[in-house]
């Protein structure tokens, strides 16, 4: 879809009907309140229609009945909302997988790939999103798997720091991201699962097994992007970096030009 925004903060999606946000600026803004104002309420925008999209519970005839469906963002895949569960807590993690064999994990449920379709359950970790403790000296954060993006900046946020890199949107879940292998935005910036020091992982035993770099270097290498594979992630320890304040420019260059500057953008 499209997306159009200006100063006074009238943002329409093409995605799901439209929208308003206004913005009330008592005095003319600096040209970096401006950037900021469009950001915060463009992010905002983004983030309801992207809500909208995802997760969208709708009925469609079968036969003589109604059957209520959960899709993911693009909605390429589709999946019984009988299917999900939601467990509140790591305990109810940990019986939910010792009582099914086959069973998917999700998150935002942002991806296009049919990462949900599952024959057997859904395992949502949306409810468990706490933030568990940060250590502003060593700058690492733990949490559990279902915290969103934009609430972790909005918490680390007031201890002056941030997380190392974002995707286009801040709606996902922190872990679903990972395990997705959300990318940098640039040569110099790495992806979302460099930040990563350690997971915990239910087993399908049940058993719960903390994952490092230095305990199992191995199998720490492939949690990411591993989407499950080797266990539910619950919880992970997070490297974050300090807050700064960024300025997005666009420009336009010749093509002939960009070979000779490449380097210089990236």
């Amino acid at each position: 879809g499209s997306f159009t925004s200006s100063l006074k903060g009238s943002f329409t999606s093409s995605l799901n009907g439209s929208f308003t946000s206004p913005v009330v600026v008592n005095t003319p803004p600096t040209p970096i309140d401006k950037v900021n104002v469009i950001h915060k309420h463009n992010a905002v925008a983004m983030r309801e229609t992207f809500k909208r999209r995802a997760s969208i519970v709708r009925r469609q005839s079968t036969k003589c009945c109604f059957e209520v469906l959960v899709t993911n963002w693009a909605e390429t895949v589709e999946a019984g909302a009988e299917q999900f569960r939601y467990p509140v807590k790591v305990e109810d993690v940990v019986e939910m997988i010792k009582a099914n064999e086959k069973i998917r994990c999700s998150g935002a449920l942002h991806s296009c790939a049919p990462l949900i379709e599952s024959q057997g359950i859904i395992l949502s970790l949306t409810k468990l999103d706490r933030i568990i403790s940060i250590d502003t000296a060593a700058r690492i954060v733990r949490m559990q798997a279902g915290v969103r993006m934009h609430d972790l900046c909005t918490y680390l946020a007031d201890y002056g720091l941030a997380v190392g890199t974002l995707g286009t949107i801040d709606w996902q879940t922190i872990c679903g991201a990972v395990m997705t292998g959300t990318h940098g935005g640039g040569l110099t910036i790495p992806s979302l699962h460099d930040f990563v020091r350690s997971y915990t992982i239910v087993l399908p035993d049940g058993a719960l097994k903390r994952v490092d770099k230095e305990t199992s270097p191995t199998l720490f290498r492939a949690m990411a992007p591993s989407m499950g594979l080797f266990g539910a992630v619950v919880e992970m320890e997070m490297a974050v970096v300090p807050l700064e304040i960024l300025e997005a420019k666009m420009i336009s260059i010749p093509m002939e030009d960009v070979v000779q500057c490449f380097d210089s953008l990236m």
